[in-house]
């Protein structure tokens, strides 16, 4: 698995708006938002970087959300997610997302990368 410091920012400039860092906390496992796109800041209609994702997901319902980590972290392998939403403004949309493990030292999960893409449907 990748490691947060194998991406470089600088190269992803284009996918920014898109992308989330969601730090994977054990003993109880938390998942807190670290960095979040402003494509999920407008889908949800404020800025939830801080918060957990039980908190301030955006899903189908939290069980889901909570799956789809899970299937990132444990099975430690790319997750695809795609759902129909109304968002915060009350435009319906298509959102299609992916979830990205990540590692410091290839063997636990301690980040999840997500980049999510939004369309009008």
């Amino acid at each position: 698995m990748p490691s947060r410091a194998d991406l470089d920012p600088v190269d992803m400039k284009a996918w920014l708006p898109g992308i989330q860092l969601i730090d994977v906390f054990d003993n109880p496992r938390r998942l807190i938002y670290r960095l979040v796109g402003q494509v999920e800041v407008d889908m949800r209609g404020f800025n939830h970087a801080g918060y957990s994702v039980e908190e301030a997901f955006f899903s189908v319902s939290r069980e889901e959300a909570l799956r789809n980590y899970g299937l990132a972290v444990d099975g430690q392998h790319m997750v695809y997610d795609w759902a129909r939403y109304a968002t915060a403004s009350g435009f319906k949309v298509s959102q299609e997302t992916i979830f990205l493990p990540l590692s410091d030292d290839g063997k636990r999960v301690n980040m999840v990368i997500t980049f999510t893409v939004v369309g009008e449907r």
